[in-house]
C-alpha cells in the first residue's frame, strides 16, 4: 500500500522555504486573481474620483488650468499606480504550502521583507473556511482559517482560491501526519 502523503504530493510544486528531509510539497496555494483585480479596481475608482473633485475645485478652466492642479492630477497618478504595483508585487510573492510534514507560510510584501511561519500539521487542531462577501461567493474565493495547538493566533490563508478545497487537502495531509507519527511511536515501542 502507497504511503498517502506520497498519494497527496504533486510534483514540481516549489515551497518558499527548504524542506525538511522526507518532506515533499502536497500543494501551493496562492489568492484568487479577483482578490488582486478587486483592490486595483478600487484604487483606481478613488484616483478617478479624487480626479472628479480635483476638476471642479479647479476652478472655471477644469482640471489643467492651473499648474498645481496639474502636479497634483500626475503626483496622484504615480501614487494609484505605485499602489496597484504595491498590490501586484504582494499578490504574486504571499503563499501558503501544504507539504506532508507542515503549513508554511511565506509572506513579503516588499522586496527587503519576509515573513516566514510554519506550524506542523500534526498540531493544527481546527480548520475552518468564511466565505463572506458577493465576489467571494461568485468567484469562489474566501479565509481558510488554520488554528493550532500553539498559544498563537494560527495562520489565516487570506483570500484563497476554492477554500473549500484547500480545507480538504489541509485535512488529509494533517490526517495523514498524525498516521506517520502514530506509525512512527508504534514502532519505538516495539523495539523498546
Amino acid at each position: 500500500m502507497a504511503d498517502t502523503a506520497s498519494q497527496l504530493a504533486q510534483p514540481a510544486q516549489r515551497a518558499p522555504v527548504r524542506l525538511q528531509d522526507g518532506e515533499t510539497v502536497i500543494q501551493v496555494v496562492r489568492q484568487h486573481s479577483w482578490y488582486l483585480i478587486g483592490k486595483i479596481f478600487l484604487s483606481i475608482l478613488i484616483f478617478i474620483g479624487l480626479t472628479i473633485v480635483l476638476h471642479l475645485a479647479a476652478g472655471p478652466g477644469g482640471l489643467f488650468s492651473t499648474p498645481w492642479s496639474t502636479w497634483i492630477f500626475i503626483i496622484g497618478g504615480i501614487i494609484t499606480l505605485l499602489i496597484c504595483l504595491s498590490f501586484w508585487y504582494t499578490y504574486n510573492n504571499n503563499l501558503w504550502a501544504i507539504t506532508n510534514q507542515r503549513l508554511i507560510d511565506s509572506t513579503k510584501n516588499v522586496p527587503w521583507h519576509q515573513t516566514l511561519a510554519t506550524a506542523d500539521l500534526v498540531n493544527v487542531q481546527d480548520v475552518n473556511v468564511v466565505i463572506s462577501g458577493i465576489a467571494a461567493s461568485i468567484f469562489k474565493f474566501g479565509n481558510v482559517n488554520v488554528q493550532t495547538s500553539s498559544n498563537s493566533a494560527g495562520m489565516i490563508l487570506e483570500g484563497v482560491q476554492d477554500p473549500q478545497q484547500v480545507l480538504t487537502m489541509i485535512d488529509k495531509a494533517r490526517d495523514a501526519a498524525r498516521r506517520e507519527q502514530f506509525r512512527g511511536i508504534g514502532a519505538a515501542m516495539k523495539q523498546g
